[in-house]
């Protein structure tokens, strides 16, 4: 996101204000019994997320439960992660990508690093990935 939106000063909810694994699981297991099945990790970047693999096979253990995706720019998506959330359960992750060429990427997304991270990401994704 842009850095003179998410600046130094900008107030983010703070930590304890965010939803806890056991709520979002809670949550998913009262929406599973309306019939909902698919369960799509989004917001921001889910991989900053503390213990993102625990939350998945929370998930995966919810009856009715069946697909598991996630949407991430995949800059921190190694192989030992993306090993880590197949074997947690994530079924796919859709990749955001808004650009290829170099200047383009780190100017829309206003990122420091290359969009070769992106593509290495990709690479290593271990799962089924779409991109949008």
């Amino acid at each position: 996101m842009p850095r003179e939106i998410f600046g130094p000063g900008y107030k983010f909810v703070p930590r304890n204000d965010l939803l806890k694994l056991e709520e979002i699981a809670r949550i998913t297991r009262l929406f599973s019994g309306h019939g909902v099945r698919k369960v799509r990790i989004t917001g921001g970047e889910p991989m900053i997320r503390r213990n993102l693999e625990r939350l998945i096979e929370m998930l995966r253990g919810i009856d009715g439960i069946t697909d598991i995706s996630m949407t991430t720019n995949a800059s921190m998506l190694t192989v030992k992660r993306a090993e880590a959330l197949r074997a947690a359960g994530l079924n796919r992750i859709n990749i955001s990508l808004d650009a290829i060429d170099e200047e383009t990427f780190q100017r829309v997304n206003d990122v420091d690093f290359p969009v070769a991270k992106v593509l290495e990401g990709i690479d290593n994704a271990h799962v089924p990935v779409s991109m949008r």
